[in-house]
C-alpha cells in the first residue's frame, strides 16, 4: 500500500535506517498479533478456575504459536516487499504458507529417507509438536527465530536495493 500511495518515498527518505522500517512495521503486526492472542489467554484462565488445566502445556502452546506467527507475519512482510499489490502479496503468502505447512504431510509419501527427513527438518509443524508437549526445547525456539530474522533481513535488503534506485 505505501508503494501505492508514493508514502514509501517518504519513508525512504526519511532520516531512518531501512532496518528500522521493516522491523517497525513487522513489530506493529507482531504487535497487533499479540493483542488478539492476549484475549484468548481468558479461556485458559476460565479452564483453570473451573477444572484441571495442564499449565507447561498451555504456556509452551502460547509460545510456539507466537514463535509460529511471528515466522508468517515475516513470510508476508517480505511477499510485500516484492509486490505493488497486497493482493498478490496476500495469494503468495498464503501458498508459502500452505506449502510450508504440507512439508511434513508430503514427507511421509516420499521413500526416500534423506529426502524424507530434510523435509521433516523443514517442517514448522513437525518442531510446533515439542511445543503441544510441553516441552521447550532450544532447537525449534532458535529454528523459528533464525527463519524469522532471516526473513526480515531479506526485507531489508529488498528495501535497500529500492531506496538505491
Amino acid at each position: 500500500e505505501d508503494k501505492k500511495l508514493k508514502t514509501d518515498q517518504l519513508l525512504m527518505t526519511a532520516p531512518v535506517s531501512v532496518g528500522d522500517i521493516v522491523l517497525g512495521k513487522f513489530f506493529a503486526a507482531l504487535g497487533v498479533f499479540l493483542l488478539g492472542a492476549l484475549i484468548t489467554v481468558i479461556y485458559p484462565i476460565t479452564l483453570a478456575f473451573y477444572g484441571e488445566l495442564p499449565i507447561a502445556e498451555t504456556i509452551s502452546c502460547y509460545i510456539g504459536f507466537i514463535l509460529l506467527c511471528s515466522v508468517i507475519l515475516a513470510i508476508g512482510a517480505f511477499m510485500s516487499s516484492l509486490t505493488d499489490s497486497q493482493i498478490v502479496a496476500a495469494v503468495t503468502t498464503y501458498g508459502i504458507i500452505i506449502f510450508i505447512l504440507l512439508l511434513g504431510t508430503a514427507a511421509q509419501y516420499i521413500p526416500n529417507e534423506t529426502i524424507s527427513s530434510v523435509l521433516l527438518w523443514l517442517s514448522p509443524i513437525q518442531r510446533f509438536s515439542d511445543f503441544t508437549l510441553g516441552m521447550l526445547n532450544f532447537e525449534p525456539v532458535i529454528y523459528y527465530l533464525s527463519l524469522t530474522g532471516m526473513l526480515l533481513f531479506l526485507t531489508m535488503m529488498v528495501f535497500e536495493r529500492r531506496r538505491l534506485r
